[in-house]
């Protein structure tokens, strides 16, 4: 699992990434940044950030080279659904809870599927996007 927030700060394509996209002027770096001028509208509305996030590559990313990744770790993961407030938030039980028998009813879901999430707690941003750039090419 990639969170998105992982896709914020420095590993948004940023406006002198945006530039040198454009700047290979070939037709997958233009409609790379064209079919994602909305996203990058979206962000900034969003976060006051400029430039695009691209939480669905860095995924991919990461699933195609695990080197990406130098830090991931296991664990049980629930999805909220009742909430009003945190629906569809995913909780992680980075500090297993669940294994204090206080908390096996609220996390009963989890340990009856008993499938721990591969959680990407960082990854290499420039390595990323020398190879999205790559691609580009």
């Amino acid at each position: 699992m990639v969170g998105w927030q992982l896709c914020r700060g420095p590993a948004v394509i940023n406006v002198s990434d945006i530039e040198f996209i454009r700047s290979l002027g070939t037709p997958q770096a233009d409609f790379a940044l064209d079919c994602n001028s909305t996203a990058m509208q979206s962000l900034e509305r969003q976060t006051g950030e400029l430039g695009i996030s691209l939480p669905d590559p860095v995924a991919m990313g990461i699933l195609l080279d695990g080197s990406l990744s130098p830090y991931s770790t296991r664990h049980l993961v629930a999805v909220e659904t009742e909430s009003e407030l945190t629906r569809g938030m995913t909780v992680v039980d980075r500090l297993n809870v669940v294994s204090d028998t206080r908390n096996h009813e609220v996390w009963r879901p989890a340990l009856e599927n008993n499938h721990p999430v591969k959680i990407c707690w960082r990854f290499n941003v420039a390595h990323w996007k020398n190879l999205l750039f790559s691609s580009l090419r």
